[in-house]
């Protein structure tokens, strides 16, 4: 426990600060919760069954106890806010290593049930990004064997052709509530950029103006539609979250010698 020797110690008055900060924090917080409620159940409301895929990120590296970026996550939440009939396409942009990935990761669990169905492409280069697509096309006809155009896409020997498919499927005139993330988008092609391996994303895009699309990229040129830079955490409170993810102590928000500890690090 740590005492302060009056109300003008300045340790008091950036602790306390910090409490009051948490403790005013907590009906928004609440409110949050409700209206993202409210959001799931209209979505889903509108959502045909013919267009569903169960929620699965199999294959796809994630940290267990992901923490903090609530900004970062406000921002991708109110850039799709939409119901998908006009697409929505957010840029995650970052050095590498950063979390854009996490990020991503994060954003989709938290916010599945909106979607009718989500979709990880890994856009390493063109032919990883092909490939994604052919998985998806047999995860697609896999949950809906009656469809004579998935199963066309899942049995189709050309790559291209599969793209070309799966585009047409996500141009469906009721299918707008999915989202599509291409990951690693780091070698987009630009003016510039002389390297033939570069390619231009955008071309991989559904022809209809619909649906929600998220990308992550270490390219500072990149820009469609709304970047969100992730940048080196800088928010005392989500350092605070990291200490407690990462030691299993519970309730270390409420420790004013952690709050003056973690504050030491900010000076």
């Amino acid at each position: 426990m740590v005492k302060f020797a009056s109300r003008q110690n300045g340790g008091y008055e950036k602790v306390s600060g910090h409490l009051q900060l948490l403790a005013e924090e907590a009906p928004e917080a609440i409110g949050a919760r409700w209206d993202e409620q409210d959001t799931i159940r209209k979505a889903q409301a509108n959502v045909k069954d013919d267009f569903t895929v169960p929620f699965s990120l199999s294959g796809i590296p994630e940290t267990e106890n992901f923490v903090g970026r609530k900004e970062e996550l406000a921002k991708i939440k109110k850039a799709f806010q939409g119901d998908g009939s006009q697409r929505a396409v957010v840029l995650l942009h970052g050095l590498g290593g950063i979390g854009k990935t996490q990020l991503a990761v994060t954003f989709v669990k938290e916010h599945r049930d909106i979607y009718s169905a989500i979709f990880w492409l890994n856009g390493k280069n063109e032919d990883t990004l092909k490939q994604s697509f052919a998985i998806m096309a047999n995860r697609l006809y896999k949950e809906h064997p009656s469809s004579a155009l998935l199963r066309t896409a899942a049995e189709a020997k050309d790559v291209d052709q599969i793209v070309i498919i799966i585009r047409q499927w996500l141009s469906a005139k009721e299918n707008h509530r999915w989202m599509l993330v291409f990951d690693n988008i780091d070698n987009p092609k630009l003016p510039g950029n002389g390297d033939p391996q570069a390619y231009d994303v955008r071309s991989y895009f559904p022809e209809a103006y619909q649906g929600s699309i998220l990308i992550t990229t270490r390219s500072s040129r990149l820009k469609i539609g709304k970047v969100v830079s992730v940048r080196k955490l800088v928010d005392i409170r989500e350092s605070i979250a990291i200490l407690t993810s990462t030691s299993g102590r519970v309730n270390l928000d409420r420790g004013v010698h952690i709050l003056v500890l973690v504050q030491g690090f900010y000076n």
